[in-house]
């Protein structure tokens, strides 16, 4: 496998695009081991349990950044953490999390910098780009992504970052889906809440279509915005099943069967 320089990476945080002020991200996404082994066992067993996401960002300290950081210190920010070129398509990371310590490191002779601690407060998702617009239009709508098809009852995560709005406008976001990528009969998924100022947002919905195409689209009463937005799915949880005897039953990785 290739070895990777890391340069040109986007990160937003809430209704930042702080790319040009972080210089080092870490990523943690851990799963709690749990005690399995029984009395009759020779080797100490383990099972997964509940998952954690944490992040730790460290960067430049700067006048606008910090007086949005520490007023949401204790409250949630969604981030997300995109490939170089942050284009359409992109890998990406997205997440809900907490703001839980605001640091910053003032030191004589040198920058100014801060550490930012974030902790799980939403599922962390691994999804792509779905848009990176600094646009005019009145309306428009990104390249479409192909996200899979669904197999049973999934979940689609979004993350939405405007960075600037200028000009008095308002801007609605909407993700939308269809079973072709020409979208030819487009269904709204995904309404962010309209957005008057700089804002970040986390959204999710539970699917259970057979689309496999996804696209953002947004509506600029006036004025300017830079925005991004995140998306992605995950398998959604197997909560009650009935079957017949003799029936096969098949659970993907990470589906959990309650039998009650």
């Amino acid at each position: 496998m290739a070895s990777q320089v890391l340069k040109n990476v986007s990160i937003w945080v809430d209704g930042y695009d702080a790319s040009g002020q972080m210089n080092a991200l870490a990523l943690e996404y851990a799963a709690e081991s749990l005690e399995r082994t029984a009395v009759d066992g020779s080797t100490r067993l383990k099972a997964g349990g509940l998952k954690n996401t944490r992040m730790t960002h460290s960067g430049f300290w700067a006048a606008d950044y910090d007086a949005g950081v520490f007023a949401t210190v204790g409250a949630n920010m969604p981030v997300t953490i995109a490939s170089a070129g942050a284009d359409t398509g992109d890998l990406a990371y997205l997440a809900q999390t907490l703001n839980a310590a605001y640091k910053p490191k003032l030191t004589v002779g040198s920058r100014a910098g801060f550490t930012l601690e974030l902790e799980a407060a939403g599922e962390l998702t691994r999804g792509v780009v779905l848009a990176n617009e600094d646009t005019t239009l009145a309306s428009g709508s990104s390249g479409s992504v192909q996200l899979g098809l669904l197999q049973q009852t999934d979940e689609l995560f979004a993350t939405l970052h405007v960075t600037e709005l200028t000009g008095g406008g308002s801007l609605v976001v909407k993700i939308q889906s269809d079973s072709d990528a020409g979208f030819s009969s487009p269904v709204d998924r995904i309404t962010f809440d309209t957005a008057t100022e700089e804002v970040g947002q986390y959204k999710s919905t539970s699917l259970t279509n057979t689309d496999e195409y996804y696209r953002a689209v947004w509506t600029l009463s006036a004025g300017s915005a830079a925005f991004a937005v995140g998306v992605g799915l995950r398998f959604g949880v197997l909560r009650s099943l009935v079957t017949r005897a003799g029936d096969d039953i098949v659970l993907r990785n990470n589906d959990t069967l309650i039998i009650r």
